[in-house]
């Protein structure tokens, strides 16, 4: 059976359903199971026909997951199935609607672990792109800016699951376990932003924006 060793090893797609699973109040073997079946690729049924003690030594060989490693550094670029991706580290850069999308995956503290692929799409801008063209990806907003159109970042978030856990902790961690004070940097500039063209969408975003909270 290959067992990962490490966050190398283990796509954001496994993480985020482990997490589910590490959640669930069940008994501790069955939950390993499930948590050796999704690390593994192998299907329950096989794991459970080994005996205790080999599933215990399978168990113990996945602690790593119970612990998140230090943040390496953070990328300017990534590449993603061959298609490269330029990180955006600046909030302020991000648009209108990048910031209310932003908001609502952060709104429920629950949800965020299932819309991480989501969060960290908002941030990577597609440079190369196979088969597509730059239009494709961006249309120019009212100020002549080119802005990623939810479409290309619905794929990019897609291949953003496959992304090992290694980069995407190094991807998220300035935005999510690193910037303790996202939100209030989200809420000042969205709120500034947002008056000087609608003091109405402003208003609600002022409401919605009290309940979101930020987790990993």
């Amino acid at each position: 059976m290959n067992v990962p060793k490490d966050w190398r090893q283990v796509t954001l797609k496994q993480y985020q359903e482990v997490v589910e699973i590490a959640l669930i109040d069940m008994d501790e073997i069955d939950k390993q199971v499930k948590i050796l079946s999704i690390l593994c690729g192998i299907n329950e049924d096989k794991i459970l026909d080994l005996p205790i003690p080999t599933i215990k030594d399978y168990s113990n060989k996945i602690k790593f997951i119970y612990s998140l490693p230090e943040p390496d550094k953070i990328f300017q670029s990534v590449k993603i199935k061959g298609q490269k991706f330029n990180v955006n580290l600046s909030v302020s850069k991000l648009s209108g609607g990048e910031y209310i999308d932003l908001s609502n995956y952060c709104k429920e503290q629950k949800e965020i672990n299932s819309n991480l692929h989501n969060i960290i799409s908002i941030f990577l801008h597609p440079v190369n792109i196979l088969g597509l063209r730059k239009k494709d990806c961006y249309s120019k907003n009212a100020k002549g800016e080119w802005c990623q159109k939810l479409e290309s970042r619905n794929r990019t978030s897609e291949l953003i699951k496959s992304l090992t856990m290694d980069k995407v902790f190094s991807l998220s961690g300035f935005f999510l376990t690193l910037s303790e004070n996202l939100i209030k940097v989200i809420m000042d500039y969205s709120i500034a932003e947002v008056n000087k063209t609608n003091k109405k969408i402003a208003k609600q975003l002022k409401r919605g924006f009290k309940n979101i909270g930020v987790g990993s």
